[in-house]
């Protein structure tokens, strides 16, 4: 580049600095992710003792995976998630942050969800009761953070005025505000009233669509049996 181009370039090039500093809320994402300069929203930056507990929780799952589980891959993908996290509130709940760190709670949720089917279907019979349990409890304490991201993001969109999510997507987004992990015994309370709730609504569902698997590969094995064909 030669240098009359560069000097007829560096206007341009001070332009777009000084929109990206002084753009609180900057449209463009990536990968989905809004790419935002600066602080999150003063109601998201209000909630981040959710984020504090939630990071707390997914340190001490990661201990327990090292300690109890031996799964040390796993570890490092829950304490990489933690420092994603403490990242997020060491730069005041920025949305960019916050979001890659949902992101990684979503990837690793699905993966440690198909681990422990993985470990189910093939020991069953051997497996401890314990060692299943805190299995059991990796998934959901990164379904937690997944769904703490999606609401923070669902604040951040509502106060920059962009394109907001359906409310059916943030199902904890009313718990979180209206409650503080810092109040142990009502939050706590209330959380198990939260969750009878939804085990209450969603039980039934998922044992309907269970049943409507299984029955459905049952009609397919029975169909390949030449004696139950020739009955029909």
């Amino acid at each position: 580049m030669s240098s009359e181009e560069f000097n007829m370039m560096k206007p341009f090039a001070g332009m777009a600095i000084k929109q990206i500093k002084d753009n609180r809320g900057v449209p463009s994402s990536l990968f989905g992710i809004p790419l935002q300069v600066g602080p999150g929203s003063e109601h998201v930056k209000a909630l981040q003792h959710w984020l504090w507990g939630a990071i707390g929780a997914q340190a001490i799952m990661g201990v327990i995976q090292v300690v109890c589980l031996s799964d040390y891959l796993g570890a490092v993908e829950m304490f990489l998630t933690v420092a994603i996290g403490y990242w997020a509130v060491s730069e005041e709940m920025n949305i960019t942050y916050t979001c890659l760190w949902g992101a990684c709670c979503l990837l690793f949720m699905v993966l440690g969800a198909l681990a422990l089917i993985l470990s189910l279907l093939s020991d069953v019979l051997s497996l401890d009761v314990i060692s299943m349990i805190l299995e059991i409890c990796v998934p959901v304490v990164y379904l937690f953070g997944f769904l703490l991201a999606v609401h923070f993001y669902h604040l951040w969109a509502q106060a920059n005025h962009m394109p907001d999510i359906p409310a059916a997507l943030d199902p904890i987004g009313k718990f979180v505000d209206d409650h503080d992990p810092l109040d142990v015994k009502r939050t706590g309370s209330d959380a198990l009233v939260f969750a009878q709730k939804a085990a209450t609504e969603y039980t039934p569902l998922v044992r309907d669509a269970v049943s409507r698997t299984f029955s459905g590969e049952e009609s397919r094995r029975s169909s390949k049996i030449p004696c139950c064909n020739n009955a029909a």
